[in-house]
């Protein structure tokens, strides 16, 4: 793309030249002492475009499999609190069975030495 200077150094003060060829587009405006430059790309943009619809897809991806693993996470620990309980429920019948069959084995030697 070629622009002259004279197209630049007409230009009212606030306004701005816009050229187009092809895809790519150019708008330049003077402010003062400094130059503008806004440059974009049909295709550039919608690459961009492409890439933040994938990442935001991304994004969600990893929020729901981060609520899923907490999820995972609190089923363990409320199993894990079941199975402890269990475990100590299953401790004392298992000492009071021992307790059961030491007594009644020893009611019954007795019985026999009477």
């Amino acid at each position: 793309m070629t622009i002259p200077l004279t197209n630049l150094r007409d230009l009212p003060q606030g306004a701005s030249y816009t050229q187009r060829k092809g895809r790519a587009q150019v708008t330049i405006r003077t402010l003062h002492d400094t130059l503008y430059l806004d440059a974009s790309c049909d295709s550039l943009q919608q690459l961009v475009t492409y890439y933040q619809q994938r990442s935001n897809s991304y994004q969600r991806t990893a929020a729901r499999n981060a609520l899923l693993a907490e999820q995972t996470l609190q089923s363990y620990h409320q199993e894990v609190k079941r199975t402890s309980s269990s475990w100590w429920v299953a401790l004392v019948l298992g000492i009071a069975l021992i307790g059961l069959l030491l007594y009644l084995t020893i009611r019954l030697r007795i019985l026999r030495w009477l």
